[in-house]
């Protein structure tokens, strides 16, 4: 617009001057011959055209010097070159500069838009997790990364704060916007439909950012389907992944179990939703690594190598173990909670089983009283079979006074193996000092500490100086940090590796700048987790066409089920490491020597043909972990009279199959093949009860103990459990770019290499 006002005034102005200086007219043909005829002609004006004249003389002020002084034209020329002075130099030259600056003005306050964005990663919010995607980002593809990042902040800060992070040379892969996610504008700005993958965070001091999260995802829904109606597209588009960050764990419990709009999942969006604690706490418990400095080489910050925390089950617990996990967690804050309930989620072990010896996950907080049945409230379900035990070291009249919370179900009891402790006492008392020494000194203890209050300043005080048997046992202390874990860091090496070192397993965890992972196998292995549990290898399969599979499998699955896979994942290695202890975890885990004991395969006619030793044991650990899965996330088991009515149902059921000879192998061969015959009405009947009661109660048959399951169930973990080798070998098959997407990855051939 500047330009265009520009040249209308210099229009203007021209067309003036014109009229003033109209001479008479005589034509001429160049440049050159007007400055002639202005030489030679005694007027001052020569026989040159008048127009020309004028254009020469504000375009260029010095030809008045072949204008004669004495003549009349020599004022008007004047007149002329000074206008021209005004108009180009200084009016022309001002505007373009006026242009340049605002336009660099609005690239540093993040105004400019660009509409020829594709393939490119979109950040919603900017925080410290926003630093680490970044970093994570460039890390990962290097040069191919194209990042669009929009924030209500202030942009010159942010590019700032990236630039400090990450290396010069990708500075130039990185726009920021400065714009509003509620806004439909600025979303649409962020040509989502185009991106590779979007992450959702919000701002930092951002109130009610679930909310307003949910708010700007429906917008970025609208903003997908307004492009499709725009540009007429028909066919089926890739869905985009977004990452959707909930801070708070029980809006983020609650998209565990809900599914958003169908036509959102189906359609537009991959719906991932994620939680900062519930990251660490994974992060600490089945990833188990994390980036820290390197005191040894004293490499740069951006040099961080990948530091491994130990296992909660270090001491494999196989089924001849007398010992068991002990997780000790000081503190129920959101930090301490999620670390709680992901340990029961992931830690079965198969001497459950054998001798009954369960997983123990103790919360010791001065507001135990309260916070537990606030604990209890969230996770009801799961104590309506599960009792807990409350001590009190708070009270001097009552002090080590303990009491048990008694189940709404006890006859269910024993379907857990897991059993939570609140303990009311501060680290700092004698009582609670002497009860982590007992339980350090006890050898049938696994023990590990967590410390998550919310001050750094005193998680640390807390983890340095614990009772001194914690040290010398080298039991691992994880202390919750925030933006670093240096201090720790540097405390825990020692450059004498012969002399004992007291603070040698002190963890640094939870720092803001260290809890998102870009990669997410994990997310891979739950599909491949989940194609086996629906039968699909019958067949083979090329790397591109399994892939296809999978995610369409995946895409049609519940929320909840989605969940029950990835959990099923984050356990694999506790259970492998109860067969066949894992030493050396920056190796990849050889899974060959584990096919041996968990294999299960089946012919044609869905009857087991092979298992292994270990599997019958180990599909009774994943139902274990089955059970406190679901109700960890709001499932229930029948009553008394539901119970009764699916007992009488599957009693009917089982006596039709004994006088027609027909298994449950027969009745998945028929499933499988879409066969409909007389033997399925029976068997339709009872599933069709059972997904009723799911659908609508969050009520599940098969939350029992394992010995009570029917066969059909039971089949299922069987079969999910034997071939844990195969879905492991499988992944890193598809995960390996050295193997073509035409390359075959799965045959009957290949499966039976693992068994054979």
């Amino acid at each position: 617009m500047q330009l265009l006002w520009l040249i209308a005034i210099f229009v203007v102005v021209f067309a003036v001057l014109c009229l003033v200086a109209k001479p008479p007219f005589v034509g001429c043909s160049s440049f050159g011959s007007i400055v002639e005829d202005m030489k030679n002609d005694s007027t001052g004006y020569g026989t040159a055209d008048w127009t020309k004249l004028v254009f020469t003389l504000m375009l260029d002020p010095g030809q008045i010097d072949h204008i004669d002084d004495s003549s009349p034209a020599h004022t008007v020329a004047i007149v002329f070159a000074f206008v021209g002075i005004l108009l180009v130099t200084g009016l022309t030259l001002s505007t373009f500069t006026n242009m340049v600056q605002r336009r660099v003005n609005k690239y540093l306050n993040g105004e400019i838009r660009y509409k020829r964005f594709e393939n490119h990663f979109v950040i919603i919010g900017f925080g410290e997790l926003s630093v680490t995607i970044i970093e994570q980002l460039f890390k990962k593809y290097k040069n191919e990364c194209k990042i669009l990042l929009m924030s209500s902040g202030d942009v010159s800060e942010i590019r700032r704060t990236i630039n400090t992070i990450i290396e010069k040379k990708y500075e130039k892969y990185i726009t920021i916007y400065r714009g509003r996610k509620d806004t439909m504008e600025d979303i649409e700005s962020l040509c989502i439909p185009k991106a590779k993958e979007v992450f959702l965070i919000g701002e930092k001091s951002e109130l009610n950012r679930d909310a307003s999260n949910v708010e700007a995802l429906q917008k970025i829904v609208s903003s997908i389907k307004k492009y499709e109606t725009k540009h007429k597209i028909k066919e089926k588009i890739r869905k985009i992944p977004v990452m959707v960050l909930f801070e708070y764990q029980t809006t983020y419990a609650a998209f565990q179990i809900t599914d958003i709009a169908e036509e959102w999942k189906k359609k537009y969006i991959d719906f991932r939703p994620f939680n900062y604690y519930e990251n660490w706490a994974k992060k600490l418990l089945y990833t188990r690594k994390y980036r820290d400095i390197d005191t040894e080489n004293c490499k740069l910050d951006k040099d961080k190598i990948e530091i491994y925390y130990p296992r909660l089950d270090r001491i494999p617990i196989t089924e001849n173990s007398d010992q068991y996990v002990h997780l000790v967690i000081f503190s129920m804050s959101r930090m301490g909670v999620a670390l709680g309930t992901f340990a029961a989620q992931v830690c079965h072990f198969p001497n459950f089983v054998t001798k009954g010896i369960k997983t123990r996950i103790t919360f010791i907080t001065p507001e135990a009283d309260t916070e537990a049945y606030f604990f209890r409230g969230r996770y009801a379900r799961f104590f309506e079979v599960a009792p807990s035990e409350h001590w009190d070291f708070m009270s001097k009249e009552s002090i080590g006074k303990k009491y048990t919370e008694d189940p709404k179900y006890p006859d269910m009891k024993d379907i857990l193996d897991i059993e939570f402790k609140f303990i009311k006492g501060k680290a700092e008392q004698p009582e609670i000092r002497k009860l982590l020494s007992d339980w350090a000194k006890d050898d049938k203890q696994v023990m590990s500490i967590a410390i998550c209050q919310r001050d750094p300043s005193k998680n640390m005080a807390i983890g340095l100086y614990l009772p001194d048997i914690i040290y010398k046992k080298g039991i691992p202390v994880f202390v919750r940090q925030k933006s670093s874990g240096a201090l720790l860091t540097q405390l825990r090496s020692n450059s004498n590796k012969d002399s004992y070192n007291r603070f040698s397993n002190i963890y640094p965890f939870g720092m803001q700048d260290n809890c998102y992972d870009l990669e997410s196998e994990e997310i891979v292995k739950a599909q491949l987790f989940n194609s086996f549990y629906y039968n699909v290898y019958d067949k083979e399969f090329t790397k591109g066409d399994l892939m296809d599979v999978i995610n369409s499998k995946w895409q049609k699955l519940k929320i909840s089920h989605q969940w029950s896979n990835l959990y099923s994942v984050y356990s694999i290695k506790f259970k492998l490491n109860s067969l066949i202890e894992i030493k050396d975890e920056s190796q990849p885990i050889d899974y060959e020597k584990y096919s041996s004991l968990l294999h299960c395969d089946k012919d044609e006619k869905c009857n087991f043909s092979k298992i292994g030793e270990k599997t019958e044991l180990m599909a009774e650990v994943e139902h274990n972990r089955w059970n406190v899965e679901k109700l960890l996330l709001g499932y229930r088991v029948y009553t008394p009279d539901e119970r009764k009515d699916d007992d009488l149902a599957l009693t009917a059921l089982e006596k039709y199959m004994q006088e027609k000879e027909v298994s449950y192998a027969d009745f998945e061969y028929f499933e499988n093949n879409n066969i409909k015959n007389s033997h399925m009405q029976g068997y339709i009947k009872l599933i069709k009860m059972r997904k009723e009661n799911e659908n609508t109660d969050f009520a599940h048959n098969a939350i029992r103990p394992y010995r009570e399951l029917d066969e059909s169930n039971k089949r299922y973990d069987r079969f999910m459990t034997g071939n844990i080798p195969k879905i492991l070998r499988l992944y890193d098959m598809i995960s390996d770019d050295n193997i073509r997407e035409k390359a075959i990855v799965y045959s009957k051939e290949i499966a039976n290499k693992l068994i054979n």
